[in-house]
């Protein structure tokens, strides 16, 4: 075991090594509370991915010299097969008058899709043409399309939540603290992750090192008092089955009695008094889903739990979950029901795509950027069809890349077949993902111009023969923010701010200060100086419109 280090915080206050046997002061209140939560012992269980994975949830370290091929997936999950009457069922999901999944042939009690999405004539859930067109079976799901909220104004603005992987503090370059992060223009902050015991439900940090970690994140607050700093419980490798302790069913078990779920608000609410957190993000990948250790009673009892932390809080802290942007794993959410006791939703619209496409009959082995504008509308559009709120929706961008290896190099476009994944990063150490700071000095090493596709709000580059990377940049985010603006959204969260380069050009990017908006680097510094003397108020943001730049002297 390695030994715990306090580090010193970045307004210059140094904590005590007495946060190794008492709990620390919390950051948002004005006295010392007595101890609630015992830092690691021996005794505390170590959270071990016994595949050896990164704590990154999404890829595998490469081993050696050798490109890891087959990565951590979020996937689609859909059906195998072609539908249509009389097919034969190999796996359950064909449309004969045995095996459709909705309609006048599904089995009695599955006749109506989930979220209100269409069943097709041939019996299958889901919302492109092929399910909402002709033959759409009315009364098994909604046959109309959604109805898309539509303003004008800068609603999407008014929040901007950043993420922070608590494993940028380990990599071997581009490391990063949460005292090396630009929070000018953040409304929250939360750190990722924090995991729970899957026998006590008792919260505990996702490694050792999180402890120290900790007291640095909260202090952030002392630089921007409105900022509000949030745990982000769970993440896609929680529910992998091979971590040890296993927690593949943690989310479930806990959120299954009333006993368990008040062991873990309590444990919660301890952890965040302790540690000076204002809210918690709530990560499950996948309530339902049984390739994620799900079962149906999910989708009931995650209300359940919503509503004993809504109660058990009281006003004190916020709350919020993680969406996915895919039908497939989006339809097991009660997001009417849902949004009853959250403060928002967070939805992943990222890693739409990525190496996993491969094995997946309905996607195939063709790069195709993560972040499509027009897949991210399919997403939106399942919100939409459940009547949510779309002020309580904060809209995923990333600040990376999915990158792949392709079959040939003289095809690189969308569409065009890729063999694996990507080469892995000198600092993330990923095939398939490129941090934007490793993009951006991939760009400036080969002196690259990048493709843009602006109806889907992307960009990419081909790199080393055969690397193709899609990703977002100042121009890109824009467009993103001005779709946001025009769904009437509520903000935006970031995945994640660490990965951003040490210049913070990401941030600026999405401010609408970086290079590609025209604004000089020297320009971004003075308006970033400005706009921190200038009344911080909750409903700061990172994003700077067109009228503040001008009035901030910006081209």
């Amino acid at each position: 075991m390695h030994s715990l280090t306090i580090r010193t915080l970045a307004a210059g206050l140094l904590v005590s090594p007495f946060l190794l046997t008492v709990a620390a002061e919390p950051q948002n209140a004005s006295a010392l509370y007595p101890e609630l939560y015992a830092v690691h012992s021996d005794s505390t269980p170590i959270f071990q991915n016994i595949t050896k994975k990164t704590a990154n949830p999404l890829v595998r370290v490469l081993q050696g010299t050798e490109v890891e091929r087959v990565l951590e997936k979020r996937d689609n999950g859909l059906p195998i097969g072609t539908c249509a009457p009389g097919t034969p069922c190999s796996n359950g999901a064909c449309c004969s008058k045995t095996g459709a999944e909705c309609g006048q042939y599904a089995a009695a009690g599955h006749t109506t899709c989930p979220i209100n999405v269409c069943c097709s004539k041939f019996g299958f859930c889901g919302t492109t043409e092929e399910f909402c067109g002709t033959g759409c079976q009315s009364g098994f799901g909604g046959c109309d399309p959604a109805v898309k909220p539509s303003c004008g104004g800068q609603s999407a603005t008014q929040r901007t939540i950043g993420y922070y992987e608590g494993w940028a503090a380990t990599r071997v370059c581009d490391k990063r603290l949460p005292s090396d992060l630009d929070i000018s223009g953040l409304t929250h902050i939360n750190f990722a992750f924090a995991y729970f015991h899957p026998s006590s439900f008792e919260v505990l940090p996702m490694s050792e090192e999180d402890v120290a970690l900790y007291p640095e994140f909260t202090a952030l607050k002392q630089r921007k008092p409105s900022l509000k700093a949030w745990i982000s419980i769970g993440g896609w490798a929680f529910n992998d089955p091979t971590n040890a302790p296993n927690t593949q069913t943690a989310f479930s078990d806990m959120a299954g009695s009333s006993t368990s779920r008040q062991k873990f608000v309590q444990s919660l609410i301890n952890f965040m008094m302790t540690w000076g957190f204002d809210g918690v993000d709530l990560d499950w990948e996948y309530p339902g889903a049984d390739d994620r250790g799900g079962i149906k009673a999910d989708t009931a009892n995650f209300v359940l739990l919503l509503k004993d932390l809504k109660e058990a809080f009281a006003g004190q802290y916020g709350l919020s979950v993680t969406l996915p942007a895919s039908y497939w794993y989006l339809r097991w959410f009660d997001l009417p029901s849902m949004q009853n006791y959250l403060d928002f939703f967070n939805i992943m619209t990222y890693d739409i795509h990525g190496v996993w496409d491969s094995n997946n009959k309905n996607t195939g082995p063709y790069v195709r950027p993560h972040t499509n504008l027009t897949e991210i509308h399919l997403g939106l559009d399942l919100l939409w069809r459940n009547n949510v709120d779309p002020s309580m929706v904060n809209m995923g961008i990333g600040w990376y890349g999915r990158s792949f290896t392709l079959q040939d190099p003289q095809c690189n476009k969308p569409g065009c077949i890729f063999s694996y994944g990507g080469k892995a990063g000198e600092c993330t150490k990923s095939s398939g993902t490129l941090s934007n700071a490793e993009i951006q000095r991939i760009i400036s090493k080969h002196n690259i111009v990048p493709t843009v596709d602006r109806e889907a709000g992307v960009k990419w580059i081909t790199f080393d023969n055969d690397q193709w990377v899609s990703y977002d940049d100042g121009e890109t985010m824009q467009i993103k923010m001005d779709v946001a603006n025009q769904l009437c959204l509520g903000g935006t969260l970031i995945w994640s701010l660490d990965q951003d380069s040490s210049t913070h050009s990401s941030s600026n990017d999405l401010a609408g200060l970086g290079l590609a908006n025209g604004v000089s680097a020297e320009e971004a510094v003075l308006a970033k100086d400005i706009l921190k003397q200038a009344d911080r108020t909750v409903t700061d943001s990172l994003w700077v419109s067109a009228e503040k730049r001008h009035v901030l002297g910006i081209k």
